[in-house]
């Protein structure tokens, strides 16, 4: 076999190719949260993964998937110097501890308010594209200038 991936390994890469903004979005909005409500700066890999698995309304069975994609996630966060590792245990479970100094804290606010305005633009992109969104405004449009060319005839010819 030697160098290479398991279906297991491959489809952890095809989750995070295809969707690790968006989960990093969902961590990085959760470790904001809980910071700002009770000043924690420690995260454990596991209750992260079971927010993540919340928010996507994924079937807990998913758990180990999941749990792999947080822990890549929080290593190229380490990678990144926006965390480190405090705590690290194997065997039976597997769980990763993080923690976040201030510099980290402002880099995912600011990976918040970046991915944000991305979407926000695609939205719009995505409304200018769509054909059928401008026809059904031009609709509207002609319907309400109808109906107004409609009532001033209407006044016209009472008077």
């Amino acid at each position: 076999m030697g160098n290479e991936e398991s279906s297991y390994q491959k489809g952890i890469q095809n989750l995070l190719d295809k969707y690790e903004e968006d989960f990093e979005n969902v961590i990085a909005e959760y470790i904001l949260e809980v910071h700002h409500k009770y000043y924690s700066n420690t995260f454990p890999s596991t209750q992260i993964c079971k927010i993540l698995i919340d928010k996507l309304e994924k079937k807990k069975t998913k758990f180990s998937i999941f749990h792999k994609v947080v822990r890549n996630i929080l290593k190229n966060w380490v990678d990144k110097d926006l965390c480190e590792v405090v705590s690290q245990r194997r065997g039976n479970t597997v769980k990763t501890v993080v923690k976040f100094e201030d510099e980290g804290f402002q880099v995912l606010k600011q990976k918040i308010i970046d991915f944000s305005i991305k979407k926000i633009e695609e939205g719009i992109t995505e409304g200018l594209e769509s054909d059928e969104s401008l026809k059904t405004r031009e609709k509207i449009l002609e319907d309400i200038e109808y109906d107004l060319k409609d009532l001033f005839n209407t006044l016209e010819m009472e008077e």
